[in-house]
C-alpha cells in the first residue's frame, strides 16, 4: 500500500473504535495513564488535524501546538464519530492532492518531509485507536497490514526513546504478532 492509501486505512480502522465511544463514555480511563478517554479522542482529532494543515502549508508544527491538542475540546457538541469522520475526510483530502507526499511542512525545528509527518499521523491515529478501543472494552489488535510499516516507522523516529519513561513507557520484551511488536515498542501492555 502506498502512504495515502495506508492512512485511509488505518483512519477507516479507528474510525470503527471511535464509533464505539458514546458522550457517557468520555470520562474511562485508557492506556494513556493521563488522559481520560475524552482527552485521548481529542488528542487523536488535533493530530489528525494539525497534521493535515502541516501538509496543506496552513500550520507550523510546534511543541506547543502539540499540548494543545491534548487539551483543546475539538470534540464540541459533536458526537465523537461525527468529529472524527468530519476530520478524517478533510485530512484524506489535503494527503491525496497531487504532490503532498512531496513537500516539506514547516516545523518550529525547520521543515520536515511531508512523507514523515504523514508516518507520524498513521501513527498517531492508529496507536490511539488502539487505546480508544481498550478504553470502550474492544480486544481488536491492530492489522498486520497497518502494525508493519508503522512499526518500521516508530523504530527510526527519534522521538519514542528520547521520550521512554517519560511519554513511553518501558519497551515489551516480545511479541509475535506485528501488533504486539508495535504496542511493546511503544511501551504499551497488550
Amino acid at each position: 500500500m502506498d502512504m495515502t492509501e495506508l492512512l485511509d486505512t488505518g483512519f477507516t480502522w479507528t474510525a470503527e473504535r471511535v464509533q464505539r465511544v458514546h458522550r457517557d463514555d468520555l470520562d474511562a480511563t485508557t492506556p494513556c495513564p493521563q488522559w481520560d478517554l475524552r482527552k485521548l479522542v481529542n488528542h487523536t482529532l488535533g493530530t489528525i488535524d494539525v497534521l493535515a494543515w502541516a501538509v496543506a502549508g496552513d500550520h507550523v508544527l510546534t511543541e506547543a501546538g502539540a499540548h494543545a491538542l491534548a487539551v483543546e475540546d475539538r470534540i464540541g457538541d459533536d458526537t465523537p464519530a461525527a468529529a472524527f469522520d468530519m476530520r478524517i475526510d478533510q485530512a484524506l483530502k489535503a494527503w491525496q492532492q497531487p504532490g503532498s507526499l512531496d513537500r516539506l511542512c514547516a516545523t518550529e525545528i525547520g521543515p520536515i518531509p511531508a512523507l514523515s509527518a504523514a508516518n507520524v499521523s498513521l501513527l498517531e491515529v492508529v496507536v490511539h485507536g488502539w487505546d480508544i478501543g481498550r478504553a470502550t472494552g474492544e480486544d481488536v489488535p491492530i492489522p498486520a497490514a497497518l502494525a508493519e510499516p508503522i512499526l518500521a516507522f516508530a523504530r527510526q523516529w527519534p522521538p519514542v526513546e528520547s521520550q521512554r519513561g517519560v511519554m513511553y513507557g518501558p519497551a515489551v520484551p516480545g511479541g509475535a504478532t506485528p501488533a504486539e511488536r508495535l504496542l511493546g515498542h511503544l511501551g504499551r501492555k497488550y
